[in-house]
């Protein structure tokens, strides 16, 4: 099957309500009422990341994923092609450039709807992790001349003078993608920006080792997460430029600093 780009996705869940759902302790608090209007795709789409299929039960409706995947990550197409293909009605977004699955692979691989889209390359320009000869990076080798990165295509929709940054969370790419949908309102949670206590569940495989890692980045560098804040502070003007409103389901955490709290009731 071959890839969709952002033009083939934009404003196509126009007049449903959005749910971004990261996978911290905080979407604890709200799996009963997400549990009840998960299948109701009608009025509801809901975008998730990562090991959401294994941590939960919610029927999500769009699987981001925005980091390396190498030929040993369990996340790399080459490796989870089934898992993927295992949810016909999901369709998965993942970043071609830090993906090393040769594309024409893919292609032939998924029988899902999938995009392939880039999130390093301003201007198709090499991004700063360039350690090889002429200061690139092997993910620069997977640049698509003309094609915009998210943070372009998003900024371009929405009118905005600039776009936000590179992302150090894939939570990030996931409210941009949510505002490109068309969905409104959007209801954001589980971007807790804080791995202390894990994930909404943490007896998965691999699920000690993920902590570890978020401890040993976010937690340890506020820069890491204040940068995080000014992108969704930028991902939200943006929105309203569109009339899109965005709101925090939890009421405290940094995303407070950004989007209004708000619960949401089924109707």
């Amino acid at each position: 099957m071959p890839s969709l780009q952002f033009e083939d996705i934009l404003n196509r869940d126009q007049g449903r309500t959005g749910f971004v759902l990261g996978l911290g302790p905080s979407l604890r608090r709200h799996l009963p009422i997400l549990s009840k209007i998960d299948r109701d795709k009608e009025k509801y789409k809901i975008i998730s990341c990562n090991n959401m299929d294994l941590m939960t039960g919610i029927n999500f409706d769009y699987w981001m994923l925005a980091q390396p995947a190498e030929s040993d990550n369990p996340f790399c197409i080459r490796n989870a092609y089934n898992r993927y293909n295992g949810r016909p009605n999901t369709m998965l977004l993942y970043t071609d450039c830090l993906d090393l699955t040769p594309r024409q692979w893919v292609a032939d691989h998924l029988t899902i709807e999938y995009l392939g889209y880039d999130q390093r390359h301003w201007s198709n320009e090499p991004c700063s992790w360039g350690n090889l000869p002429g200061g690139r990076h092997i993910c620069c080798d997977g640049i698509i001349p003309g094609r915009l990165s998210i943070q372009e295509y998003f900024q371009k929709v929405t009118g905005m003078d600039h776009h936000y940054g590179a992302g150090d969370t894939v939570g990030v790419h996931m409210v941009a993608l949510a505002v490109i949908l068309g969905l409104n309102p959007i209801y954001v949670t589980g971007i807790d920006l804080d791995y202390t206590h894990g994930y909404v569940n943490n007896e998965i495989p691999n699920a000690q080792l993920r902590i570890g890692m978020g401890i040993s980045s976010m937690n340890k560098s506020p820069q890491i997460v204040d940068r995080v804040v000014e992108d969704l502070k930028i991902i939200n003007r943006s929105a309203r430029n569109l009339g899109i409103d965005i709101y925090d389901m939890n009421g405290d955490g940094r995303l407070s600093e950004v989007f209004e709290y708000k619960s949401f009731q089924p109707e």
